[in-house]
């Protein structure tokens, strides 16, 4: 079940990844625009951060696979989201982990003013952290599959 979820996290991180370069190039002028997708991102992890634990659905046997699922998931998307807006730079995958794992670490601390939560230095430490390195680890993979090997390239001569 374990490593069907982290194909499947895989799959998802890089068609996220994908879908940003070739649906958001028009936006490319924009610097404000690159930091949208985290923004939405860090909106969205806020919201579920601000609900109760009497409003949380429970999975019974499933419940922490579900919910340490949303941790790994939603700081995957997070870091992927920061890395895109600082131009996808191999020397920035470290800044954009970073402002992942301080963006978990604030998270946490609103955790603690709602009500039946608290905040966990483990779903930082474990999960928050992994989602985000796994993902910029995936995501570098991804990116270095699609660029061309420039060490084959071949220049054919021909005579006039």
């Amino acid at each position: 079940m374990s490593r069907c979820l982290s194909i499947a996290t895989a799959f998802f991180i890089s068609r996220y990844i994908y879908s940003m370069n070739s649906r958001l190039t028009t936006f490319r002028t924009f610097r404000f625009a690159k930091w949208l997708p985290a923004l939405l991102i860090m909106l969205l992890i806020f919201v579920f951060s601000a609900r109760s634990s009497s409003d949380l659905p429970n999975f019974d046997w499933a419940d922490r696979i579900v919910k340490k699922g949303g941790h790994l998931l939603g700081y995957a998307l997070l870091a992927c989201s920061y890395w895109w807006a600082l131009d996808l730079q191999k020397d920035h995958r470290w800044l954009a982990w970073l402002f992942a794992v301080l963006y978990a670490m604030t998270d946490e601390f609103h955790q603690s003013f709602t009500s039946g939560r608290h905040p966990s230095v483990w779903d930082i430490l474990i999960f928050d952290n992994l989602g985000a390195l796994i993902a910029l680890w995936l995501s570098n993979l991804f990116i270095k599959r699609k660029q061309p090997d420039s060490g084959n390239l071949v220049v054919e001569k021909r005579d006039p």
